[in-house]
């Protein structure tokens, strides 16, 4: 039985509450959920307006059947292909049946293509970068998690397209790539002059290329030709300078304001990474070196900064460390993981008290696994006004019903009232 508004709203009405969902969020998945309502909603929802004044495309929806037939009626009978300039196809096959190459022609301004977690066959891809070397205006490709037939034929392709429209390039997202990366490397820095943001995270081994996951590149390079870079991630990488020698006249990437390498596993250097990479980058907000084994004392090289969000968890950081970050970086810090770290009881509750300033931008707090004591939980409390997570998973110091995530104003009240019962107790 049809609803109200199912059958009895006025066509002009739900015309425009369509129009403003699909302006706000595009119209896949929403506008083909919204025809099987009635047959009123159908008429509404496949009205070519909706779809073709459409700029950016999101096909990446669990609901939608990712298949090339879907995909071919969709641009066929919807999407006006000329006004696109964003496609996004993550998780689609595109293996067969699909003209990708006659679609992207169509598509005059595109900017952005994402092939993420998609299943390519080799003549889809040669497809796909033939007509990419031919863009004019597509800026930013994602290719993360994306499955080829041939890794070599993928490699040698994007080196081609590097090659000759490199210069266009904002964007490169290559992350789970089993392709030699360090070749890749070479190809980004000698022509992505214009890059902002790079993405090579979690590279995948295979039989035939046991040393995928080491990527050698040269610095001083990457940072003379890439001076534009913003954003830096490189998850689970083992990245080796292929130049020994810091250059007496290095700029570093004055722009950088991202950098993330969280699970790098060199033990040696001292830090040299952070020291060479992040030389000049005194725009830097964000800092994720989660699970890294190189020697923390590098960070002093950042006080400069006004970092934001910093991920120091399983670093095994010292308490002078701790003390150094807490001291450069009170009245900047908006989130803040220092978890799983062993800093002792008495040093850590000294710099939660630091960290605890009249005026404090804190948003999020993790402590969990550490020697956190009801002390320092209190001052954070107290003070950081606008806190709204709170981790304390696994806390020694702390009493059975406090060691949790706490999230939200609500609980947040409750961890107060909490540690306010204790304290009475103890009295």
């Amino acid at each position: 039985m049809e609803t109200m508004w199912g059958s009895h709203v006025p066509a002009e009405i739900l015309w425009k509450i369509l129009k403003h969902v699909t302006d706000a969020e595009g119209p896949v998945p929403f506008l083909p959920r919204a025809s099987t309502v009635s047959r009123l909603w159908h008429q509404v929802a496949s009205d070519e307006y909706l779809w073709r004044t459409c700029t950016a495309v999101e096909l990446s929806h669990k609901s939608i059947r990712k298949e090339p037939d879907v995909l071919s009626w969709l641009f066929s009978h919807r999407l006006n292909l000329r006004h696109i300039t964003q496609i996004n196809l993550s998780g689609w096959n595109c293996e067969g049946g699909l003209n990708l190459q006659a679609i992207l022609e169509e598509c005059e301004g595109l900017v952005s293509i994402n092939l993420s977690h998609c299943r390519v066959s080799t003549s889809t891809l040669e497809q796909l970068l033939f007509t990419a070397n031919t863009a004019s205006t597509l800026k930013e490709i994602h290719f993360s998690q994306m499955v080829s037939e041939s890794d070599n034929t993928f490699m040698n392709l994007l080196k081609k397209l590097f090659k000759t429209r490199g210069k266009q390039f904002t964007h490169l997202s290559i992350t789970g790539s089993s392709v030699f990366l360090s070749n890749m490397m070479f190809s980004i820095i000698a022509y992505c002059s214009n890059l902002q943001l790079l993405d090579i995270s979690y590279p995948r081994s295979t039989p035939y290329s046991s040393h995928s996951c080491a990527v050698m590149f040269n610095i001083d390079r990457f940072q003379d030709n890439c001076p534009q870079l913003k954003v830096f991630r490189a998850t689970d990488m083992f990245l080796e300078p292929s130049s020994r020698l810091i250059q007496s006249n290095w700029t570093g990437f004055p722009e950088l304001q991202e950098f993330c390498i969280p699970g790098y596993r060199r033990t040696t250097g001292h830090g040299e990474l952070l020291l060479r990479f992040l030389r000049g980058s005194s725009k830097l907000k964000l800092l994720d070196v989660r699970e890294c084994l190189f020697n923390m004392e590098s960070l002093q090289l950042l006080r400069g900064c006004a970092i934001q969000c910093l991920n120091l968890s399983r670093c095994d950081l010292k308490d002078t460390t701790l003390k150094q970050i807490m001291t450069a970086w009170v009245s900047s810090l908006l989130e803040l993981d220092i978890s799983w770290n062993k800093f002792s009881e008495v040093v850590l509750e000294s710099c939660l008290q630091t960290l605890a300033c009249e005026g404090s931008q804190l948003r999020t707090l993790n402590l969990a696994g550490t020697n956190a004591n009801p002390c320092g939980v209190r001052a954070v409390l107290e003070k950081c006004r606008k806190l709204k997570s709170l981790g304390l998973l696994n806390c020694p110091s702390l009493t059975s019903d406090i060691k949790r995530h706490f999230q939200g104003k609500v609980e947040l009240e409750d961890l107060r009232r909490l540690l306010d019962t204790e304290a009475h107790c103890s009295h």
